[in-house]
C-alpha cells in the first residue's frame, strides 16, 4: 500500500514538473516572438496573456512620425502617431510583420463610438485595406462612450499582407461615427518591402 501511494505522489510530482515545463517554455516562446519577432502571443486558453503590449518594450524600435491631418468633422485633436517597427521615416513596413500603431489624441466633443477604415494610397489609387476588428471601442484600448477634453490613446495592430504593393504608399486612417460622418482622419507615408 505505501509502494502504491509513493508512485502516486511521484506520479503527481511528474505531472507538476511537466506542467511548470510547459508553462516556463509558453512564457520564452512569448517573451522570443515579442521581442526578436515582434508579434505577441495574445491568448492561450486557460492562462493570462504574457506579453500584449510589444511596443512597450525599450528594446523594440519605434517612432512618433510625421502626419498630417485629412477632411474631418473638427471633434479630435490628435498629437501624435507612434509606429513600431519604424526607425525613420518614411516607416518600412515588411510584409508578413505585425506593425503596431499609437494615435494620441483629446476629444473635443462626447461620441458614442465609431467605425475604423485604414487605406492604402499609392499613384491615385485608393484600396481599403482589411482591420480584424473595425469598432473603436472593441480591442483598441478605448473606453466609450467619448468624453470631451480627454485625452485617449487609440491603439492598432495590422499584419503587413503578401499582397501589399511594394511601393511608397500613403497610409489614411479614417473613424467615422454612427452616422457614416469622418471625424479622425490621419496621413502618414510608408513603404512596404
Amino acid at each position: 500500500m505505501a509502494r502504491l501511494q509513493l508512485l502516486a505522489v511521484r506520479s503527481n510530482t511528474d505531472e507538476m514538473a511537466a506542467h511548470q515545463g510547459a508553462f516556463i517554455l509558453f512564457g520564452l516562446l512569448a517573451f522570443y516572438s515579442a521581442v526578436v519577432v515582434g508579434e505577441p502571443y495574445r491568448y492561450m486558453p486557460g492562462s493570462v496573456a504574457i506579453l500584449a503590449e510589444p511596443a512597450r518594450l525599450s528594446n523594440v524600435i519605434g517612432k512618433s512620425v510625421t502626419f498630417k491631418k485629412c477632411k474631418s468633422e473638427d471633434i479630435t485633436d490628435v498629437s501624435s502617431v507612434d509606429i513600431t517597427p519604424c526607425d525613420s521615416e518614411p516607416c518600412v513596413f515588411k510584409k508578413g510583420s505585425t506593425v503596431n500603431t499609437t494615435v494620441t489624441f483629446t476629444q473635443k466633443k462626447p461620441q458614442d463610438g465609431g467605425k475604423l477604415e485604414v487605406f492604402g494610397m499609392a499613384f491615385g489609387v485608393k484600396v481599403k485595406l482589411p482591420v480584424d476588428q473595425p469598432d473603436i471601442c472593441q480591442g483598441h484600448n478605448l473606453e466609450c462612450p467619448l468624453k470631451a477634453g480627454k485625452e485617449y490613446e487609440f491603439h492598432l495592430s495590422m499584419v503587413v499582407k503578401g499582397w501589399f504593393p511594394p511601393v511608397p504608399t500613403t497610409v489614411q486612417a479614417d473613424v467615422k461615427d454612427k452616422n457614416g460622418k469622418v471625424v479622425m482622419c490621419i496621413q502618414f507615408k510608408a513603404k512596404v518591402q
